[in-house]
């Protein structure tokens, strides 16, 4: 008797739509990594978030602030350290990634800055706002150190 190679068209086509339904459900995951506000929000918030915890665990003030923009128009960010808020002698921390907004996403008003003190409190209330192709988000820091982002 002699073995049968090669699939059948039914085989065929129970395989090609299972792969299909595996095509499509990854492309609706990829469509939300095209979002440059919605990323840039998030990493905004992130960094806040971090630079505060990274005050609270070094018992240091940490300020965030805008820090001009790259040769590609990209929006850069600064994370400094010092002993207190009040201190007019910051240094650059080293150990924060990559703090490029995305592209085309800029930030209205660069003249702001955060301050976090050793107890994770703010120096002031603070609405950050983010716009890409007319549109907007925020993202607001309270004085007790919270960060949320509408």
């Amino acid at each position: 008797m002699k073995a049968r190679s090669g699939f059948s068209l039914l085989e065929l086509i129970v395989a090609l739509t299972i792969f299909a339904v595996v095509v499509s459900i990854a492309a609706l995951g990829l469509r939300n990594l095209e979002d440059p506000l919605g990323n840039a929000t998030h990493q905004l918030e992130g960094i806040l978030k971090q630079a505060r915890a990274k005050a609270m665990a070094t018992t240091s003030a940490y300020r965030v602030r805008p820090a001009g923009t790259t040769s590609g128009g990209n929006q850069l960010l600064a994370v400094e350290r010092s002993l207190r808020c009040g201190s007019s002698s910051w240094q650059a921390d080293g150990s924060f990634a990559s703090l490029e907004l995305p592209k085309q996403v800029s930030l209205p008003l660069t003249s702001w800055s955060v301050c976090f003190s050793s107890r994770g409190a703010a120096d002031n209330n603070l609405v950050v706002t983010l716009e890409h192709d007319g549109q907007n988000r925020q993202v607001e820091i309270y004085l007790a150190g919270g960060v949320t982002s509408r």
